[in-house]
């Protein structure tokens, strides 16, 4: 099994320019087999809309469109969960002490762990994400992954956890435009629902925190 993890946002809780007021975490699910071939069909996909590689927000709305509809077609699950950052200052959250680089982000990863239905019996999950953020996450970060999936899945289980170049990496720029999608469906000044409900078929879970 896959699963390829994205983010969308920033972490910054002030109400400044560059802020934005959602910080978004898809969670991909994939088995080998489904993995492989949408690697395959990327080839034909970047031939078709002329590019080596899609990334949401540097596409227009058109392209947007008929790229998620190639997308829709191919075969893949997601979990979705957004936070809501007026919510979580107004509510008075203060990131954990000792400080974590990026303590949002860890809430919403775990979560999404929890909703993930994966296989019992499980061997080996292979977990990648592009350089969340724009840097690679240091080793902390894939200790939590690796903790938070072994709480759910077992001891036993064998994990391999790593970051991947998004060009090189079809899965990672299928979550990109899922991530997109997302949070364009939600309250903003560019909200856009048309994007999500493309994709809506393909999602298992979709929620918020606070």
């Amino acid at each position: 099994m896959f699963i390829v993890l994205d983010e969308s946002g920033n972490e910054g809780l002030t109400a400044i320019k560059g802020h934005s007021r959602w910080f978004c975490v898809v969670a991909l699910v994939f088995d080998k087999a489904c993995y492989t071939s949408i690697e395959k069909s990327f080839v034909s996909m970047h031939e078709a809309h002329g590019s080596k590689e899609f990334h949401f927000a540097d596409d227009k709305d058109d392209r947007r469109r008929a790229v998620l509809r190639d997308m829709s077609k191919l075969n893949f699950s997601f979990h979705a969960i957004a936070c809501d950052k007026i919510a979580l200052t107004k509510g008075g959250w203060r990131p954990p002490r000792p400080k974590k680089p990026k303590p949002i982000q860890s809430k919403l990863v775990a979560n999404l762990i929890v909703k993930l239905s994966l296989p019992a019996g499980l061997c080996r999950l292979d977990v990648f994400f592009d350089t969340l953020g724009g840097r690679t996450p240091d080793n902390s970060f894939k200790t939590e992954i690796r903790g938070h999936l072994r709480t759910k899945l077992g001891r036993d289980l064998r994990l391999e956890i790593e970051a991947k170049d998004s060009e090189k990496t079809p899965c990672i720029q299928l979550a990109d435009y899922v991530c997109g999608a997302f949070v364009r469906s939600l309250d903003g000044s560019k909200r856009n629902p048309e994007y999500f409900e493309i994709l809506e078929p393909k999602c298992e879970s979709r929620s918020e925190w606070p």
